[in-house]
């Protein structure tokens, strides 16, 4: 049966979406703009085309997509009275056009709330990928699903985000829709762009906000970048402006390492530190997030940007890295397959306990405060300038990192800086409370 020729209405703020032939589009702004109900006329309408169209409707965890845009579509081509021109699949959140045969998709980036990535991969030809509440998603995970993302079937492929603005820092916004690219479609809207298919007293509400809260106002009706609130900060003495700048490598000095060994990733920061006649010094010039967390992975990384200074590195890190890993036949803890492989001796390792998280923050905000020339590479150490400002503390002073949706809670440089201050600046610490007179 051929596709009845129907009129989708669509937002004029949205007609980019439909227009323009960019890879990346990203529709953001505030809550009750219509972001959703756009994207799903867009692929609608692009599934009943004659064009070759296999949309994937994707989103962290796959199953959040049953009640988002699975249902979103659904509501749609109901409500367009087109519901007897798809074969819809429930177990599987799929549509498929009688017609022309096209085809729309739901994959997960994770299959539930735990660890394990999906693969886009296993979709054969995507067109279209609708990223919905783009910010849930990591860097990482987009850009391997970006990277999957390819047909020769069609002309060019999108991949089209979808957020409101409650994160300011989130990668979206530095990556795509301020990062003057000509591959990129920005499109912000507000509620006021949609006020005809909304409710009078829900836009009662957002416009209340604006004596009752007006920060959440600027975010959630006026679609302004929120920021994030940090209540408990692990590093209270860390200024960007002080503890930031144009740093690199300095071939006359020694490169070390610091490690933070997780599931996934490996975090890895490089550092340099010497003294000369203008006094003490310490830089920040690298970092690393190696993923699928294999030594051999992290030795090649550093193979190919450092192998040339490694004979004069010191290795420092988690202390869980000396420890065998349950489940390997390999009787060598991670630093030891470090040491192997990097053909390092003993004793380039400088590894003792972990310190305290209490501890650990008294002795790094100390750091900060008093050190003569700490400096971090802002361009490189993204990771690391990111955890010294949003990584916050629980009650006993312990670093909050359970949920690694967050990015608040990964934290994972932040030990490597951690680590980095308990191994190699503990002496200075006690040497400078010393002369300050606040140590015995």
């Amino acid at each position: 049966m051929q596709a009845a020729t129907i009129k989708i209405p669509v937002l004029k703020e949205y007609a980019p979406l439909f227009k323009a032939k960019t890879r990346y589009k990203v529709c953001y702004g505030s809550r009750g703009s219509g972001k959703s109900s756009q994207i799903a006329r867009y692929f609608v309408s692009k599934c009943r085309s004659h064009s070759y169209f296999r949309g994937v409707l994707m989103r962290e965890v796959g199953s959040d997509i049953r009640h988002s845009q699975f249902q979103e579509i659904k509501d749609l081509i109901e409500d367009l009275g087109i519901a007897h021109e798809f074969d819809i699949k429930e177990g599987t959140m799929e549509f498929k056009h009688h017609h022309t045969g096209n085809n729309i998709l739901s994959k997960g980036f994770k299959k539930s709330a735990g660890n394990q990535t999906a693969r886009v991969k296993s979709i054969k030809d995507p067109t279209h990928v609708w990223v919905e509440e783009a910010d849930e998603v990591t860097w990482e995970d987009f850009r391997k699903a970006d990277a999957s993302v390819r047909t020769t079937k069609a002309d060019w492929v999108e991949m089209i985000l979808s957020l409101n603005t409650d994160n300011g820092e989130t990668w979206v916004r530095k990556n795509l829709i301020e990062a003057d690219r000509d591959d990129v479609t920005a499109i912000k809207t507000t509620y006021k762009d949609n006020l005809k298919n909304l409710q009078e007293s829900y836009v009662k509400m957002l416009e209340n906000l604006k004596t009752i809260d007006p920060d959440a106002y600027e975010v959630d009706a006026l679609g302004e970048w929120g920021v994030k609130k940090v209540q408990k900060p692990f590093a209270v003495q860390y200024n960007k402006n002080k503890h930031t700048g144009k740093v690199k490598y300095n071939p006359r000095y020694a490169v070390h390492f610091s490690i933070d060994f997780n599931y996934d990733p490996f975090g890895l920061l490089a550092f340099q530190m010497w003294t000369d006649k203008e006094g003490e010094h310490c830089h920040i010039i690298d970092e690393f997030s190696i993923t699928d967390g294999t030594i051999e992975k992290l030795c090649n990384e550093i193979k190919a940007k450092y192998g040339h200074a490694l004979h004069l590195s010191t290795f420092t890190g988690d202390y869980g890295g000396t420890h065998k890993r349950i489940g390997e036949t390999d009787n060598r803890s991670l630093f030891e397959k470090i040491k192997d492989r990097l053909k390092l001796s003993k004793n380039q390792f400088k590894l003792i306990s972990n310190p305290r998280h209490k501890t650990s923050k008294s002795d790094c905000n100390y750091f900060l405060m008093h050190y003569p020339d700490f400096k971090i590479n802002p361009e490189i150490c993204v990771g690391l300038c990111r955890d010294l400002r949003v990584v916050q503390v629980d009650a006993m002073g312990n670093i909050i990192k359970r949920n690694r949706k967050d990015e608040s809670q990964l934290a994972d440089h932040l030990d490597c800086f951690r680590y980095i201050i308990n191994t190699y600046f503990k002496e200075w610490i006690k040497r400078h409370e010393s002369m300050m007179g606040l140590r015995k």
